[in-house]
């Protein structure tokens, strides 16, 4: 009888364990990512639609992965940067999400070469931002930069063999610096 008692027992605590591991969810991390916001001077409107993205973004992704955001204003010096980067750092976010301005952005890239985390950009930015360490680039780009528009244009120009291109710019620097890209790779491709 007791030795009956031990086997019905055993057979209780296998199945119990059996279901248990079945029914058992893992914990999954939730990954933590920090918005740097010009919340704070001459674009301060757009803290409210990356906010807004993020949050519809974060809301569809934690449907597969829990996702949690945190946010920082960055401001518009090197002081406010270093405080948000700080409170961020301080919320152990495992990537950032960096500022639509490539003002911001450089000062984001400089403060982040300590402990760097990943740094997304979602809007096109200045080329020669970075944040290199040891080798390894940790600043990510979602948007095609001007170099890259250039050539994809001269390349739809060269492909339909327009024998000729007239380029219209304007005065400010911005567009100067673009129909010159776009001339040299039009040079480039003959």
């Amino acid at each position: 009888m007791k030795r009956k008692a031990l086997v019905v027992l055993a057979s209780l605590l296998a199945v119990a364990v059996a279901v248990g591991i079945g029914q058992a969810k893992p914990v999954e991390p939730t990954v933590k990512v920090g918005l740097a916001l010009n919340a704070s001077g001459p674009l301060w409107y757009t803290a409210a639609f990356e906010k807004a993205g993020a949050e519809l973004a974060a809301m569809e992704v934690s449907k597969s992965y829990p996702v949690s955001l945190a946010y920082a204003d960055i401001g518009d010096s090197d002081q406010d940067a270093t405080l948000a980067m700080e409170k961020l750092s301080a919320e152990n976010v495992s990537a950032l999400l960096a500022p639509v301005d490539s003002t911001s952005a450089k000062r984001i890239a400089k403060l982040n070469l300590a402990d760097p985390v990943p740094v997304v950009a979602p809007s096109a930015l200045e080329e020669g931002i970075t944040t290199a360490v040891l080798g390894r680039n940790y600043f990510f780009r979602l948007a095609s930069t001007t170099t890259q528009d250039a050539a994809v244009l001269a390349d739809y120009l060269k492909e339909n063999d327009y024998k000729e291109v007239v380029i219209i710019t304007d005065t400010d620097s911005y567009s100067k610096t673009v129909s010159r890209m776009l001339n040299f790779s039009l040079v480039l491709r003959d």
